[in-house]
């Protein structure tokens, strides 16, 4: 298991990044110690595609599952690509009730901003990364496998 995730927040000293968040959880569950590893320099969805990369050196012919919330899966499968990193998707944590429930905005306001501040944020991150040059594509394709 590889976990790639740095301070997200700059200025914040001592803190656990979210890679080693993640790595006592996993020991907590019983995955074992050495059968993790991990990145803590990078600050955004890019830079983890950078830096796993540049940890993992993917071989022509690996397979690699990246494994992200439902909601930013498109932004990091685009920043995957974007570095010749190519992964499969396992989107997890997803935030639907599926059908028509998934159109309305929750039974209580605070619940409909929260909603709308997480799809604004990954509709945000798409444009920007795009229009910056990070990715190759605004929202990635679903790409054949092999």
């Amino acid at each position: 298991i590889f976990l790639s995730g740095g301070a997200s927040h700059v200025l914040a000293t001592g803190t656990v990044s979210e890679s080693g968040a993640a790595r006592r959880l996993l020991i907590e569950l019983g995955v074992g110690e050495d059968r993790i590893a991990m990145e803590e320099r990078s600050r955004n969805t890019c830079e983890n595609a950078a830096e796993t990369k540049a940890a993992l050196a993917p071989r022509a012919g690996d397979r690699w599952v990246l494994v992200t919330s439902a909601n930013q899966m498109p932004r990091a499968v685009a920043c995957f690509r974007a570095n010749g990193f190519p992964v499969t998707p396992a989107p997890a944590d997803y935030r639907t009730l599926g059908g028509s429930a998934g159109l309305r905005f929750g039974d209580v306001l605070s619940e409909g901003l929260a909603a709308l501040d997480l799809a604004v944020h990954e509709w945000v991150g798409l444009v920007t990364y795009r229009v910056f040059g990070l990715t190759g594509e605004l929202f990635p394709q679903p790409q054949p496998a092999g």
